[in-house]
């Protein structure tokens, strides 16, 4: 559904809860696709009606509603659940989907859980448990098909005919005895050749692959630059343990996205969907002290230099332009940089390349805005009010060059020091060159007043 026919459905299931009518919610819950049910639970904000609203649903479409929530939303839904209730509803998910979950409860409620689920099930779920979530083991699904290289494609496609529990599977995986990962074939490969081929004829042995432990955003970097839609997970031997789907990858392509715009806003992790103003304030309250240090570090420079200023106090007037021209140019650089470093378009080896078209950038931005804030001040204050217009124009391009290149730099500098380059953007970019513009500025006028 669209947006609005979203609205539309959200208001008419709002109204039947209110009015008490189960029996017609039921119909509707039961005719409608899973992912609509998702975006109405999303839109509501009481948690009691989007319990009412989740334990009308059968017990595969709450799997699948499920799958669909973020996590604390999920967790919302299962609180005041049944143990037993809740490991029904497991069956019907994914080992990955049901790991996530656990691993967000209280050890004691996600031990229980564990000892009310198939032996089978919660062995495969407490391997998981022991990757780290942004991990590729942490999001890997452990259902795929992985066959005996001395296979036939007849026997082959039987497997498939008879095991229906094989969802989203893209590629046949071909075994050692040991269960070592030495090919793969597409299943329209399969399709093309005679059915006592064995799979190891036409198999493709050159296998991209990850290790459990890569970061989650390198392996989406890995699907997107060789189109697959599925990626295999081995161990250190080498054996074959899981696959990551594509639907995992627009996943964690969403969350490493939304987690990047929020470090470069200055606001940590918090979420929109946070409802507690003190974690909203925690999660924010060190970039606004990053702010607060930068603001006493400029009204430290303005002591310092308190005679240049005594001198023409016209020159603060133009402080605040300052300080915004050279931010502004500075986040536009370290966003350019960020996002080219996110997508792998940019790397070390280009640091030297990039910094220099950035500051001819910044060259030309400081000549053509030092000269129009130069004739500006001139025709406000007079030509011969000190030299004002020469100084703040001469100060102002010296800032915009210097914000370019700080701004080029300083990406590259937390990606050499393994600090995520997101940082490098917003508050704590503009706090820095906030002061060294300023700084910039005032000694130009310090200079300027001394030769004259």
């Amino acid at each position: 559904m669209n947006q609005r026919n979203i609205q539309v459905f959200h208001d008419t299931m709002a109204r039947l809860l209110h009015r008490g009518a189960q029996k017609n919610l039921s119909n509707i819950i039961e005719k409608s696709h899973f992912a609509d049910l998702a975006q109405v639970l999303r839109m509501m904000d009481n948690v009691r009606d989007q319990r009412a609203i989740f334990h009308l649903a059968a017990v595969e479409k709450k799997a699948q509603i499920l799958g669909e929530l973020e996590k604390q939303q999920a967790l919302n839904l299962l609180e005041e659940m049944p143990y037993d209730d809740i490991v029904k509803i497991f069956q019907h998910m994914s080992s990955k989907d049901v790991t996530d979950i656990i691993g967000s409860l209280p050890d004691d409620v996600s031990k229980e859980l564990l000892k009310l689920m198939e032996p089978k099930g919660s062995q495969v779920v407490e391997e998981l448990l022991k990757y780290p979530q942004d991990s590729a083991g942490g999001i890997m699904s452990t259902e795929f098909c992985a066959l005996d290289r001395q296979t036939t494609v007849a026997q082959t496609i039987h497997k498939f005919q008879s095991e229906g529990d094989l969802d989203n599977i893209f590629y046949v995986y071909v075994i050692n005895q040991v269960g070592q990962l030495v090919g793969v074939l597409s299943l329209r490969k399969l399709l093309q050749v005679k059915p006592e081929t064995k799979i190891e004829d036409i198999m493709i042995s050159d296998v991209i692959r990850v290790k459990a432990d890569t970061d989650q955003e390198e392996v989406a970097k890995m699907v997107q630059s060789y189109n697959l839609l599925a990626l295999p997970v081995v161990d250190e031997s080498n054996k074959l343990i899981g696959i990551i789907t594509v639907d995992d990858i627009v996943d964690v392509i969403r969350d490493e996205a939304q987690e990047d715009l929020l470090k470069m806003g200055g606001v940590g992790d918090v979420e929109i969907s946070e409802k507690s103003s003190f974690k909203s304030a925690r999660s924010r309250l060190p970039w606004l002290f990053i702010s607060l240090i930068g603001g006493l570090i400029v009204f430290k420079l303005m002591v310092l230099f308190k005679t240049v200023i005594s001198e023409s106090v016209a020159l603060v007037f133009f402080i605040p332009l300052i300080m915004g021209m050279t931010g502004n140019v500075a986040t536009q650089a370290s966003t350019i940089v960020v996002s080219g470093l996110a997508s792998g378009k940019l790397g070390m080896q280009k640091m030297g390349w990039i910094v220099w078209k950035e500051l001819k950038v910044g060259l030309i931005f400081g000549l053509i805005y030092g000269v129009m804030v130069g004739v500006f001040a001139n025709l406000q204050l007079g030509v011969s009010f000190n030299h004002v217009g020469l100084m703040v124009g001469g100060a102002l391009g010296a800032s915009i060059v210097l914000g370019s290149v700080m701004g080029t730099l300083l990406p590259f500098v937390f990606e050499r020091t393994r600090i995520d380059p997101a940082f490098s953007t917003g508050p704590f970019v503009i706090t820095v060159v906030d002061i060294f513009g300023v700084a910039v500025y005032l000694y130009v006028a310090h200079l300027m007043y001394a030769a004259s």
